[in-house]
């Protein structure tokens, strides 16, 4: 499991990384507080690319891939330069097992931060996978 905030790798189902202590599998709880708190803030301001990034990664920690997506996609249309949103959209379309999509999604983040570690790092994965 990848941390989100360093990006380093951990033991699948660790609760924290083991680089920078932060918070990897939030509770249930959590995750409904934060898609609540999100939703509100992209219903009050649907063009908030920030809160739609965040309110993606909510659902993805909910196990909710097509909402992630849909939120993601948007988010790559308001602010096509945020190399993060490229980033975990290949993400997605690797655990779909959809190498391909998951290569255009990381050199789109390559292409908006030529120096974005953990794309490079997913685009050489996806490389040496076939």
């Amino acid at each position: 499991m990848e941390c989100p905030n360093c990006g380093a790798e951990n033991p699948e189902g660790a609760r924290f990384c083991n680089r920078c202590g932060a918070i990897l599998q939030p509770t249930d709880q959590a995750i409904d507080r934060m898609i609540e708190d999100y939703r509100r803030e992209v219903d009050k301001n649907p063009s908030d690319a920030m809160a739609r990034y965040n309110l993606g990664l909510a659902y993805r920690y909910k196990g909710m891939d097509d909402l992630a997506e849909m939120e993601w996609k948007r988010v790559s249309q308001l602010a096509p330069d945020f190399a993060d949103v490229h980033y975990q959209l290949a993400l997605l379309h690797r655990k779909r097992g959809n190498r391909d999509l998951a290569r255009q999604a990381a050199e789109a983040a390559l292409a908006s931060d030529p120096e974005h570690p953990r794309a490079k790092r997913l685009l050489g994965e996806l490389s040496r996978e076939g």
